[in-house]
C-alpha cells in the first residue's frame, strides 16, 4: 500500500530551500502525541476517550465488541468505519453519540 512507500525514506534527502522544512515539521506530530491532544480535548469536554493501546504501539478505540484501531489519515487521527472508509476519531464518535442519543 501507499503507507509502506511514505515510511521508506528516500536515500538522499532532497533539500529544496526553505519551505520543505516548514511541511514537514507541520506533520512532525508523532501518532502519540496527535492521540493525546486527542485525549486532551476530549477531557476539557467532559468525555472519555476510550483507548487502548496495544502492545505493538497502536491504539484502539474500545467501544466494547467493536474495537476500530486508530490510523493517520491525512494527518489526522482517524478509524476504519466500513472497509477503506475512515472517518475522524471525533466525527466517528459523535456519530455514535447521536445514534445513542435518538
Amino acid at each position: 500500500g501507499e503507507a509502506s512507500a511514505k515510511a521508506t525514506p528516500p536515500r538522499e534527502p532532497v533539500v529544496l530551500g526553505g519551505e520543505e522544512e516548514e511541511i514537514h515539521a507541520k506533520d512532525e506530530r508523532t501518532m502519540d502525541e496527535m492521540i493525546a491532544e486527542l485525549a486532551q480535548e476530549f477531557k476539557e469536554c467532559n468525555l472519555e476517550l476510550p483507548l487502548e493501546k496495544l502492545e505493538d504501539g497502536g491504539y484502539v478505540l474500545a467501544l466494547g465488541e467493536d474495537s476500530k484501531r486508530l490510523r493517520m489519515v491525512d494527518g489526522v487521527v482517524a478509524v476504519e468505519v466500513v472497509d477503506g472508509t475512515h472517518a475522524s476519531v471525533k466525527e466517528y464518535l459523535s456519530s455514535l453519540a447521536e445514534i445513542a442519543n435518538e
